[in-house]
């Protein structure tokens, strides 16, 4: 049954004038062209009669046509339709009687009369086409004649493509698909001339140059067992095809990723059975897959390690993402390895409908970082002895150095207090001698005093710390320090520049007058190509590099240069004295 809807459709596509009338000639139903050609309105024809569109002297011959039309079922007539600004127009037209609720009608066409042989053809095609419309009609409605030429499109065909039904009207249906689908729209048409109907999936191209995918359900068209052409019903699955072709995708970049991937991934469903399990399992666990699917994932987890991830899991089941803490799985060897997994809930996904869960095997990891625990601890004893040796050495240094310097030189003085005290001697010479003695023991009190404290480094430059740092040693006359330094070091030293270059002047300098039993040192600190260099030799008695390993000292200096990203050498030999260099980049140091 067609509806009302498509049957207006129908009569629209007429290509000429097309009414329904009563036997008094009152239009009951037309076309738009009926509209169009005679420039009346719809309320105009409303009121109008079929009489009211000829010329007076065709007015009888038009009632007799329609007498005969309802007496023998059809008859014909030529004449003028009269349009509303009164231009007549010479037309063919037919009567058809009709039968509807047992009252007659008669269904009336008109065609230019100049294109009649065009238009009796297209009268009896279309009443074929119709036909055919009615018994396939679907979405989409294309019609080919023998030649492959465009005959006829429904509304919703034109606009799959983008086109108007004028536009495609007439034109070849290569016209309608890219040059590499010529040989399989000819393969289809050879089997459509062996009057094969089918279905196919085919791409065509829109008026846009955008490509679709086109479901056609096709039927040739056959007259007098002579092909004429053939009728599709086509529907767009481009939405379809892409979503299939995004699925594949998908599905191909899952599988390479899981089968590239070095980690172990695996489905789980809600209670943490193991649905699948990728390949890479055997050479982390040395499992296969199948060993593993079908089994919970805790199954093989340590005791101890289960209730926290126990724990995970439920929190995992009620959000999206897992990140688990490390903890023990037993391998196929029975070994227990350390695994870290990350996990995303895709139990609501009807793809996956799991949770997806990758998981790395970090043994070496934690071995590497056990075994650096430990020697870190050990390192930490380590320093610590060190650090008190450090401080007993130097509380013993103090001490010694108090004894034998300060304690002999009080010594003295006490003496020549004594023999004053007894009357012996001559008292101005006991007293000069007190007070230059006394003078001794506050030089050298003070000298150990600076070489114990920082400088203030937040006040002074480095050339000036230099040299209250050397001035503080002389004092003793033990040693004689030249030192000379670059002046635009004071600008560039930042305070942990200078702090650094301090400590290690003062180090080696602690070094001669313990060990070296020289004479003479020199200090020499200069800045060249955005690197400053120190210096630091001495004459004293050397010793052999290749048998005496790094003291504390020698240690600290050295880390000190390598903190600032520097360098640290040393070199001596046994009667050659020492030397030391430092080269540090401003750049970095700064």
């Amino acid at each position: 049954m067609i509806s009302a809807h498509h049957t207006e459709l129908i009569i629209n596509s007429f290509p000429g004038i097309f009414y329904i009338v009563d036997p008094a000639g009152k239009f009951l139903q037309w076309n738009n062209n009926l509209e169009t050609i005679s420039g009346y309105s719809a309320d105009d024809i409303k009121g109008m009669i079929l009489f009211d569109l000829f010329r007076n002297d065709e007015k009888q011959l038009m009632a007799e046509t329609m007498h005969k039309a309802v007496a023998e079922g059809f008859a014909d007539m030529d004449g003028y339709l009269i349009s509303k600004q009164g231009q007549p127009l010479p037309h063919y037209f037919t009567g058809t009687l009709t039968v509807i609720d047992n009252r007659p009608y008669l269904i009336g066409t008109g065609i230019d009369i100049s294109r009649r042989r065009r238009a009796e053809k297209n009268l009896k095609e279309s009443e074929e086409r119709y036909r055919l419309i009615v018994e396939t009609a679907q979405e989409g409605i294309w019609m080919i004649d023998e030649n492959s030429l465009t005959t006829f499109v429904n509304e919703p065909m034109a606009q799959m493509l983008g086109y108007s039904r004028e536009e495609m009207a007439g034109k070849h249906l290569y016209d309608f698909m890219k040059e590499s689908e010529f040989m399989k729209a000819d393969s289809n048409i050879a089997r459509r001339r062996k009057g094969i109907a089918d279905e196919e999936e085919f791409v065509f191209q829109k008026k846009d140059g955008q490509l679709i995918w086109a479901h056609l359900h096709v039927t040739p068209i056959f007259k007098e067992e002579e092909y004429k052409g053939a009728l599709a019903m086509v529907t767009d699955i481009t939405d379809k095809r892409e979503a299939e072709q995004q699925l594949r995708l998908s599905e191909q970049r899952f599988k390479s990723l899981v089968q590239n991937s070095s980690d172990l991934i695996s489905i789980n469903d809600e209670q943490g059975v193991c649905r699948y399990v990728s390949p890479t399992v055997s050479e982390i666990l040395g499992y296969t897959p199948e060993d593993l699917q079908g089994r919970n994932a805790l199954d093989l987890v340590h005791p101890d390690d289960k209730p926290v991830l126990f724990i995970k899991m439920q929190q995992f089941l009620k959000g999206r993402k897992l990140i688990s803490s490390p903890y023990r799985y037993l391998n196929a060897n029975n070994e227990w390895r350390w695994l870290e997994s990350r996990g995303v809930n895709l139990l609501n996904d009807p793809d996956i409908k799991g949770l997806v869960i990758t998981s790395r095997d970090i043994t070496e990891r934690i071995e590497l970082q056990t075994q650096l625990d430990q020697r870190s601890k050990e390192i930490q004893k380590e320093m610590t002895a060190a650090v008190i040796k450090a401080q007993e050495n130097e509380r013993s240094q103090l001490g010694q150095e108090l004894h034998d310097n300060v304690n002999q030189v009080l010594t003295t003085v006490k003496l020549y207090n004594e023999m004053l005290r007894d009357g012996i001697g001559r008292p101005d010479d006991l007293l000069s001698k007190s007070i230059y003695h006394l003078q001794i023991c506050i030089n050298e009190i003070r000298s150990i005093s600076k070489r114990l404290s920082a400088p203030t480094l937040g006040h002074i430059s480095l050339q000036d710390s230099i040299k209250e740092l050397v001035e503080s040693i002389n004092l003793i006359r033990r040693v004689n320090i030249i030192y000379t330094i670059d002046g635009h070091v004071n600008s560039i030293a930042s305070q942990e520049l200078h702090l650094a270059i301090y400590r290690i002047v003062q180090e080696q300098l602690n070094n001669i007058l313990k060990y070296a039993e020289a004479n003479y040192a020199t200090i020499e600190i200069s800045f060249k190509d955005h690197t400053l260099s120190l210096m630091i030799r001495d004459d004293g008695k050397g010793f052999d590099m290749s048998q005496k390993k790094e003291g504390i000292g020698i240690t600290n200096m050295k880390s000190r240069a390598e903190n600032l990203n520097g360098n640290f050498h040393i070199n001596s030999a046994p009667g050659q004295g020492c030397m030391i260099k430092v080269s540090i980049p401003i750049a970095a140091a700064n």
